[in-house]
């Protein structure tokens, strides 16, 4: 699973707290801290380089294709679909994607985008989930295919929404 699909998954967990991952609220936090570093350390990795990890030199400095879908306002990501839409006869959707409610896609390429999504996450996270003294570290920890999921007793589920 990608850093941002698991990111997207605990945080819909911490949210509805329906157990569906089978966690308690201080594993599901600890988790969801750990991938939202994760995924922005990729991130800057990817676009500024990241010796550390042998990446010497970001996208940011080597790829103007890059700095233009990621930080200039309009749709460039879009215009395969322009193309496509102009060649059918269809209406242009422009940057709006369809039955979105996020009107300002186009201000400021993908890196707007990428930046709301992960100022969301800490928001989900700190509206919440639990104190970060309170974080459980299983995620590092193996889990065995026959441990007995009944064993977490204290999984929190909300069942007044249903």
């Amino acid at each position: 699973m990608s850093l941002a699909r698991a990111c997207i998954f605990l945080a819909r967990e911490l949210v509805l707290r329906d157990g569906l991952a089978r966690m308690t609220q201080g594993e599901i936090s600890g988790t969801l801290d750990m991938c939202i570093h994760k995924y922005e350390e990729a991130d800057r990795a990817v676009r500024l380089g990241d010796k550390t990890i042998g990446i010497e030199t970001g996208a940011d400095d080597r790829s103007s294709r890059h700095n233009e879908i990621m930080y200039k306002s309009g749709c460039p990501w879009r215009q395969q679909r322009r193309s496509e839409a102009s060649a059918e006869g269809e209406a242009d959707t422009g940057c709006s994607l369809p039955n979105s409610t996020y009107t300002r896609a186009a201000d400021g390429g993908l890196f707007n985008l990428q930046s709301a999504f992960v100022e969301s996450l800490h928001t989900i996270l700190k509206t919440h989930g639990t104190d970060p003294g309170e974080y459980v570290d299983t995620y590092s920890k193996h889990r065995e295919d026959n441990e007995d999921v009944s064993a977490y007793t204290n999984i929190l589920q909300d069942e007044t929404a249903y």
